[in-house]
Order: C-alpha cells, then structure tokens, then sequence
C-alpha cells in the first residue's frame, strides 16, 4: 500500500466516503439485495468507514472487513455486534478457503488506481469469494 496509514490519510479516508455517498445518493448500489442472511465483504478497508456505515445501514447482515493492515481501523470495542474486521492480503496466493464461495455481496472501492496493472486476477480472486448469484460492488474514481 503505497499511501501513509495516518490521521490525514485516515481523514482523507473519511472524505472520500462522504463525496461518493453524497455523490451517488446511496451507500450500497439500490439494486444489491440485503436480507437477514447476507453476508458482506468490505475488501481494502481502510478506515472501516463503508463497513461501518452499511453494519448501521443493515444491521441483520454480517458484514466482514478486511485490509492488509487494520492500522486504521477503530478499536474492538466500538465495533457493532454485526461486523468483524481482520487482516488479508487479497493479492496473497492462495486464497484462504474459508473465503471461497462465502459472501453474498462483496465491496470494494478505490482500488484500480493503487494496484495498476492487469485487473483480472484480482477479478478471478474477488469472483472466487462469491457465492453464486452473489454481487460485486465495486466503485471507482472516474477522473
């Protein structure tokens, strides 16, 4: 990760969430499906800000946060009941396979521009933690 993990960049963190909520009117695109059931994967964390804010947003889903490094994330205790956070380096080969085929919706933001290259392998990973029918949300900057 080539940015700094401190208060500015956690700041900086915060204001991007706000321009692309604000932005586009929602947290989670209206047509993703949240039930009861749903397990959520926040991938390159951050903050945990959009983790935090969907667990508020949807608080029968199971949201799982990851980053590979929760330098930034806020401390246990003020984690809601419906979110955990804990570390991945999802260019790590192999997946774990407690990850294969798990989440019904999995999110990632801001992530094209720090990793250039070829995106289809992380592709083949994300698609890989997906359950079938399962959604990727992935958002980007448009610049």
């Amino acid at each position: 990760y080539p940015l700094n993990r401190d208060l500015l960049a956690s700041a900086r963190l915060h204001l991007q969430h706000a321009v692309f909520v604000n932005g586009l009117g929602y947290l989670l695109h209206p047509a993703v499906p949240i039930g009861p059931a749903s397990h959520v994967a926040d991938i390159a964390t951050g903050t945990g800000i959009f983790a935090l804010a969907l667990a508020a947003a949807h608080p029968e889903a199971r949201v799982e946060a990851s980053d590979i490094s929760l330098a930034q994330v806020p401390a246990q205790h003020w984690w809601p009941a419906n979110v955990t956070f804990a570390v991945l380096d999802i260019f790590q080969d192999p997946l774990p396979a407690s990850l294969l085929a798990r989440y019904d919706v999995l999110c990632l933001r801001h992530f094209v521009s720090l990793q250039p290259g070829d995106p289809r392998p992380l592709i083949a990973r994300l698609l890989a933690m997906l359950r079938p029918g399962g959604y990727l949300h992935w958002q980007e900057w448009d610049l």
